[in-house]
């Protein structure tokens, strides 16, 4: 690996101050074994700060945007028109598109000269991750390039500091990304230079000399250390935060049906083999928490000890004290590592269960009809007025003397439709249910999202239609309930 602290120093300007300066690097980069050199990077710059971002992150937000293009025009001719005619007048294709500026500048034309909001939602999909760090949409000014210091302040997680003398401690994952600044602390030094003094003084610096660098060296290696397990402490925290949601959505789904139920049995199956997901997610939070406590009592340490010490306070600190704590943090970086390892499947999957879920009150959202509801009280107003509609319909076919002889002549058909307003009911009552016990706090699903979701359920019923209903009125009832969960327009 040849990601140096000095590889990096240099290409930096000398213009600019080493403090001001980051380095956005890909694991492609940072597995290479290739000598770093200008133009591997795509520099932005503002009025305080510079970023030197690899260019194969450039190559990602490339592909992802190629993506959200493909899946605009899938399957739809006119939007393949739409698409085509303003690639002719760009005269330019992803592929040619070498900088953030050209990004920004495509991306504003392509959905300026379409028109379509659909274009610029594949774009901005949360999946995208690249174009959401580093673009953003302005209501006035279109797309616009997120500044350095904005940039700096959204990947403060991701930001490692890497000493005088020091290469990367590890490898990213996958398409992962990491931002390196350059720390002051020089690295170790062994070697004595003798002096004119006596033997004896030279023999007592020595010593000095070589505890202060040994110390330094042992800070050093805890400061590389400590960054890391505070990068990966935050991905567990991701993935014990994404398998409760996963919890949440598995319920969520008995209600809604927004995604094939198959999935979440496989996942149960094959990541998690047990059916009781609250005692795993349990047990996973509760290693989470302690490992994240471990890392703040370091962090008190390195506090208290360590941070701002100047060459006269270092050279009394107690080096057993720090080899000890060293260690204590390498274990707590190995046990991490292996956990993460063993999750790291199970992590994916969930990600792309909850994505699918959370896409589909995305687009509930996006539609072009707006809900009327947008509290409790109010959402369960209308699932009540929902089951009282569906009751009388029930109650009629079961009852009313018309449908007594329609169901002498047409015994199939009334028995299928019957089954069916019976088969809503139940749904709708669950929903019911769920919404008494409803807690605000939930931090996964907030009131609107349950709103759009119950609306989005309430509004797929679909009354069997026969000529019975609509004598009855039956059919034109059903349809004015649905029509009165929207806002109306013009």
């Amino acid at each position: 690996m040849r990601v140096l602290f000095n590889e990096l120093k240099k290409l930096s300007s000398m213009n600019d101050e080493k403090e001001n300066v980051r380095f956005l690097l890909s694991d492609k980069i940072i597995s290479s074994s290739n000598r770093l050199l200008e133009h591997n990077f795509h520099i932005l710059k503002d009025k305080h700060n510079c970023i030197y971002i690899d260019k194969a992150i450039i190559t990602n937000i490339k592909n992802e945007l190629q993506s959200a293009v493909d899946s605009y025009t899938e399957n739809n001719r006119r939007h393949l028109e739409k698409v085509d005619e303003a690639k002719n007048k760009i005269n330019k294709s992803i592929g040619d598109l070498s900088s953030l500026n050209e990004i920004k500048d495509f991306v504003n034309f392509m959905v300026n000269e379409t028109n379509s909001t659909p274009l610029k939602n594949e774009i901005f999909n949360a999946k995208n991750k690249n174009i959401n760090i580093f673009l953003d949409k302005n209501i006035l000014l279109g797309i616009e390039i997120k500044s350095a210091n904005k940039l700096i302040e959204k990947l403060k997680n991701k930001t490692i500091e890497l000493n005088t003398g020091c290469n990367l401690p590890f490898k990213l994952n996958g398409n992962d990304m990491m931002v390196v600044k350059l720390g002051n602390l020089k690295a170790a030094d062994y070697t004595v230079e003798s002096n004119d003094g006596s033997r004896q003084n030279s023999m007592v610096n020595s010593y000095e000399d070589n505890k202060l660098e040994k110390i330094k060296n042992i800070i050093m290696e805890f400061e590389i250390h400590f960054n890391f397990l505070n990068e990966n402490i935050k991905q567990y925290h991701e993935i014990a935060d994404n398998s409760c949601l996963f919890e949440n959505i598995e319920e969520m789904n008995d209600l809604f049906d927004f995604i094939d139920r198959n999935i979440i049995e496989n996942i149960k199956k094959s990541h998690y083999k047990c059916d009781d997901l609250q005692i795993f997610n349990e047990k996973l939070v509760s290693s989470c928490n302690e490992i994240n406590n471990n890392c703040k009592a370091l962090d008190s340490y390195y506090q208290k000890n360590i941070f701002n010490i100047d060459d006269g306070k270092i050279i009394n600190l107690d080096i057993d004290s720090l080899e000890l704590k060293l260690k204590e943090i390498k274990s707590n970086t190995d046990l991490l590592k292996l956990k993460l390892e063993s999750l790291r499947e199970l992590s994916s999957c969930i990600s792309q269960c909850n994505n699918k879920f959370k896409n589909k009150t995305s687009h509930l959202e996006n539609n072009d009809k707006k809900i009327v509801f947008d509290s409790m009280a109010e959402i369960k107003r209308k699932t009540n007025a929902c089951l009282s509609l569906l009751d009388d319909f029930i109650k009629r076919k079961e009852t009313g003397f018309l449908y007594k002889v329609y169901k002498l002549f047409f015994p199939k058909k009334h028995n299928e439709s019957l089954i069916l307003l019976i088969d809503y009911k139940n749904k709708i009552n669950k929903i019911s249910s769920y919404l008494d016990v409803y807690k605000e706090k939930n931090k996964y699903f907030t009131i609107d999202d349950i709103c759009l979701m119950v609306i989005s359920k309430l509004s797929k019923i679909n009354y069997p239609e026969s000529w019975l209903g609509y004598l009855y009125g039956e059919k034109s009832k059903c349809n004015n309930f649905i029509q009165s969960l929207f806002k109306k327009y013009g």
